[in-house]
């Protein structure tokens, strides 16, 4: 037989060897995929793990979103046991199930606020020793139960868990995952910060609805959650970490009158200098806003007025940034990285005097703040239009 055809025979038959079909595949019926994990502090140190798992059966030509278990219309299913850890909760789970618990696809991990503050560093343990699991998921800290979140039931999403991905992953946050919290957490002059939401009652609805807020950031020293920073405490947290996302903040020009103001982006400069008994940090923060309310009935196309609002931008930005020091400050819990920053600039320093007692240091530093905001849209419409039409009906 010729070489050539011989070579080729012995090809295709180790290619049918090959080509055997799925042996392995596991049909979606055979699984229960979890989307959503939430996890509470018991009485002696035992874990509530209570899982949030999609139908598939049921998602087709639903017409609700409830995140309940076990009703005819939900496409959702949760399931809640204890245990020591979290795995022997899970295997109980298991136990009682016919599908495979899978959490590949899950993107969310909630935490209560009682476990935060008792330590979250087991959570990554669990997490990094299963190859399933993904580190770009989002560790939430839920204000009270987290089980409670998981429960709600917002209206615009068909899963609680979704929605929390969402609100996590929306612009004008602060996007911290598994892996980035892990990283924040590791060397000292670094603290991480998690998402912090609650569960609160839509308003005004005649079917009040459970719906998912995003209060803010709970801030950590360490593994352990020591605070929150919450409404312009949240903003100032923004500027210092240098991570702008375009947002709207509410301008008091004066006495029950009020602009809003959209900050589109801003530059921030951050640099440290040693004292002898403190470090201070100057900060230099170029804002680029524009205007998309105006209630002081000013005329924006002034340059006064412009000089005013730009004046009151500065300032509010100003005290955001210290409310946000004031937190990280008074709860030792580096924040904003400001410890690697000394690292950064002065490493011979850093290691000989600061390193060891980094939190008392933070708590001496001193800042110099300035701000420098440029308004450079007013709108297409430069005076109210009630006042333009009066005008024009006067001639």
């Amino acid at each position: 037989m010729n070489k050539r055809i011989q070579i080729l025979i012995y090809s295709l038959l180790i290619e049918c060897l090959l080509l055997t079909g799925c042996w392995d595949r596991i049909e979606l019926n055979d699984i229960a995929v979890a989307l959503a994990t939430a996890v509470d502090l018991e009485e002696d140190h035992v874990y509530r793990t209570t899982v949030q798992y999609a139908l598939p059966g049921k998602m087709e030509g639903s017409q609700t979103s409830g995140a309940g278990g076990g009703t005819e219309d939900n496409i959702a299913y949760i399931d809640s046991d204890i245990g020591k850890t979290l795995r022997e909760a899970v295997s109980k789970m298991q136990a009682r199930m016919s599908q495979q618990i899978t959490f590949s696809h899950r993107r969310v991990l909630i935490v209560s606020e009682e476990l935060a503050r008792n330590g979250i560093r087991d959570m990554f343990d669990t997490t990094a020793r299963t190859a399933s699991n993904r580190l770009s998921a989002y560790i939430i800290v839920a204000k009270g139960k987290a089980y409670d979140l998981l429960k709600a039931e917002p209206q615009f999403e068909r899963f609680s868990g979704e929605n929390m991905l969402y609100l996590a992953e929306s612009k004008g946050v602060i996007k911290v995952n598994m892996r980035q919290a892990a990283q924040a957490m590791s060397p000292i002059g670094s603290d991480t910060i998690l998402a912090y939401m609650a569960v609160k009652k839509s308003q005004l609805s005649n079917d009040p609805s459970e719906e998912i807020d995003y209060v803010g950031y709970a801030q950590f020293q360490d593994d352990k959650m020591v605070g929150t920073f919450e409404g312009e405490e949240a903003h100032g947290l923004m500027w210092l970490k240098d991570e702008i996302s375009p947002y709207t903040t509410i301008l008091k020009i004066k006495d029950n009158k009020y602009a809003s103001v959209n900050v589109k982006n801003g530059n921030v400069k951050i640099k440290p200098k040693l004292y002898d008994d403190h470090i201070e940090y100057a900060i230099d923060i170029e804002i680029n806003a524009n205007l998309i309310e105006d209630f002081t009935r000013s005329d924006i196309t002034n340059k006064a007025s412009q000089e005013v609002l730009s004046k009151n931008l500065e300032d509010h930005i100003v005290g955001a940034i210290n409310n946000a020091i004031k937190v990280i400050q008074e709860n030792k819990g580096d924040s904003a990285q400001l410890g690697l920053l000394v690292q950064n600039y002065y490493p011979k320093q850093w290691r000989e005097k600061y390193e060891k007692n980094w939190y008392e240091e933070l708590a001496k530093a001193k800042f110099s703040i300035q701000v420098n905001a440029n308004i450079t849209d007013a709108g297409l419409v430069s005076e109210n239009i009630t006042n333009r039409v009066r005008a024009e009906e006067a001639k």
